[in-house]
Order: structure tokens, then C-alpha cells, then sequence
């Protein structure tokens, strides 16, 4: 997987997750302020921006880090998909805690 791929999809989740928080009428009840959301995923954009890793042809970072020269540089391009993807998982791990947590505690009530 590119890291433009695996960020483009990492942003997604994050943008998907703060706008549940925002409509979801349980904010009280949930684990992660919408607040909390919405800074790491400015975090995350800021990233992407200053690696270029959103950016098109041999501007991207997966075009950068591909050259064969820099094999260190390659070894990690190969490593960023992995933790873009790691982070992502923990996003959905704790927004579907906290809707579980959330519905369990108004069934209950």
C-alpha cells in the first residue's frame, strides 16, 4: 500500500469519527472529546503536508523514498503504510468501544 493510499485513509477514519462524536447525543459518555479527535487529525494533516506525502508525482513522499539510493530512506517508506494503518485501527478500536460502552449504558437505563 502507497502512504498516500494508507493517509487518505487514515484521514478519512479520523474525519469519520469526529463527525460522530459531533452527532452522536452521548459526548459526555464518550472516551475521546470530538475536541481531542479533531487536533490529532489537524496533527495528522499538518504531517502530510510538510512530508508532502499527499502530494502528486515526484513531489510525493512515496516517489522520494522509492529511490534506490536511499535504501534506508526505501526500508522506511515501507514502514509509514504500516503505522498510518496501526493508528487508523486504534481510532476504530476506541470510537467502537465507546459506541458499544455508550449503547450498553442506554439499554441498561
Amino acid at each position: 500500500m502507497s502512504i498516500k493510499a494508507a493517509l487518505t485513509s487514515c484521514l478519512d477514519t479520523f474525519t469519520n469519527l469526529i463527525k460522530y462524536t459531533e452527532t452522536t447525543n452521548y459526548q459526555q459518555s464518550l472516551t475521546v472529546p470530538t475536541s481531542s479527535w479533531a487536533t490529532q487529525l489537524n496533527r495528522l494533516r499538518k504531517w502530510a503536508s510538510d512530508v508532502g506525502a499527499l502530494e502528486p508525482g515526484d513531489a510525493s513522499l512515496d516517489h522520494i523514498l522509492r529511490v534506490p539510493s536511499r535504501l534506508s530512506l526505501h526500508a522506511i517508506r515501507d514502514h509509514i503504510p504500516e503505522l498510518l494503518n496501526s493508528i487508523e485501527g486504534i481510532a476504530k478500536e476506541i470510537i467502537e468501544d465507546d459506541i458499544a460502552a455508550v449503547e450498553e449504558k442506554y439499554e441498561g437505563a
